[in-house]
């Protein structure tokens, strides 16, 4: 969970990022994203870039009528702009927004030189935060709707032999290509839908009895990781060049197939120059600035969060958890905060990977359990069953 966006060539501006996820009881996760970006180049941006650390398409073999195979890329798993949603405050999907302090408001920015001026045919939406340092005081971000986009994988700059490599590392190049091209300084609001069909970390490379008896009898547990946008993208660049020193020893080797290791080595080559420049050392996505991020994490069916441990520069938010009252209900919601608008140094007392860029590392990792019925009901069936053949057994020996 947790991802890195960026525009090519082009300095973008995170004001505000807040992360939420929904557990589901297979083990995977809805993972819906508010965004408020704004473009801080000249050039008009017309499409985002997107590094998700999760499987979201699949490469398969086709024959065509002639008998020739290839390879093709497919979609899998559900990524969808939900923008439009932002607004609807009763909305399920704004639950997030139903915190004490938080909520969404149709409202432009009474300042306009120091903030923006709302575009012809754009929709101004005012989000409103309690202060993580401050509870007694709120926050405003201010942004537009402003024309549709398109979520999808990125087919346009990434080959069948390229999405190979990314997805051995367990990791999807997504793109939103936008209606109404990012003009400079005008920030819009975004969100995204993610839900791979499969959780990496859930998922046992061997289905064993062991595993079917565990899961069954509610000791298995389900095991997730959240990282920082930054961590997302070193950790590629660590994979990718680590592959390539692999590659490179491979073919060295005697009887070996050298069509398809430099196959592979053309492939991992060109993904290093396409997203970093193409020199393990460039920056070319260091143009993203990140100022704030929150994370929302609703256990829903699951429950027993248990063993979280967070690393980095990173800290809870309010109570642990914090509960939302809906319709009658109680919903627990665990938050974390980072970024340098809401977090100095001197709270954390930790000390930056890159003390020379606003590079905010940081790892949360738990673990959730689903409880099914079946082993909670089968002690009481045996209570029962034991009650009735003793009561029996008392009945039949007074007679």
């Amino acid at each position: 969970m947790c991802f890195y966006v960026y525009a090519q060539n082009t300095t973008i501006k995170l004001d505000y990022v807040s992360e939420t996820i929904t557990l589901n009881k297979d083990g995977s996760s809805d993972v819906e994203i508010d965004l408020l970006v704004t473009n801080k180049s000249d050039a008009p941006v017309d499409c985002l870039s997107i590094i998700y650390p999760n499987k979201f398409a699949r490469v398969r073999h086709v024959v065509n009528d002639n008998n020739e195979k290839s390879i093709d890329t497919v979609r899998d798993g559900i990524i969808e702009d939900k923008s439009h949603i932002i607004p609807l405050t009763t909305h399920r999907e704004n639950r997030s927004y139903r915190l004490p302090g938080s909520k969404i408001l149709e409202e432009a920015p009474d300042d306009t030189v120091a903030y923006f001026e709302v575009p012809e045919g754009a929709t101004p939406i005012c989000v409103v935060q309690a202060d993580p340092n401050n509870p007694m005081r709120s926050i405003k971000y201010y942004g537009v709707l402003h024309g549709g986009s398109e979520l999808d994988i990125d087919m346009d700059n990434y080959d069948c032999y390229e999405w190979k490599a990314l997805l051995w590392l367990n990791n999807s190049a997504l793109k939103c290509k936008l209606e109404k091209p990012l003009m400079k300084n005008i920030p819009r609001w975004f969100r995204w839908h993610f839900k791979a069909r499969r959780s990496i970390l859930n998922v046992p490379s061997v289905f064993s009895v062991s595993y079917i008896v565990k899961k069954y009898t509610n000791l298995f547990p389900y095991n997730y990781e959240i990282c920082g946008p930054f961590d997302v993208i070193h950790r590629l660049r660590s994979g990718l060049n680590a592959a390539l020193m692999r590659l490179e020893e491979d073919s060295e080797l005697s009887g070996a197939d050298f069509n398809l290791i430099n196959g592979k080595m053309i492939a991992t080559k060109s993904l290093i120059e396409k997203i970093f420049g193409g020199d393990d050392t460039a920056e070319s996505l260091s143009s993203t600035i990140i100022t704030e991020w929150r994370t929302h994490l609703f256990p829903d069916v699951l429950e027993r969060i248990t063993d979280i441990v967070q690393t980095g520069y990173v800290l809870p938010s309010g109570g642990f958890p914090n509960y939302i009252h809906d319709m009658g209900k109680s919903i627990p919601c665990y938050e974390w905060k980072t970024g340098p608008k809401i977090l100095n140094d001197n709270a954390l007392n930790v000390h930056r990977n890159h003390e020379e860029d606003d590079t905010y590392l940081f790892k949360i990792s738990f673990q959730a359990k689903y409880l099914r019925l079946f082993p909670v009901v089968i002690p009481w069936i045996s209570l029962i069953i034991g009650s009735c053949a003793l009561t029996w057994k008392i009945y039949d020996a007074l007679k």
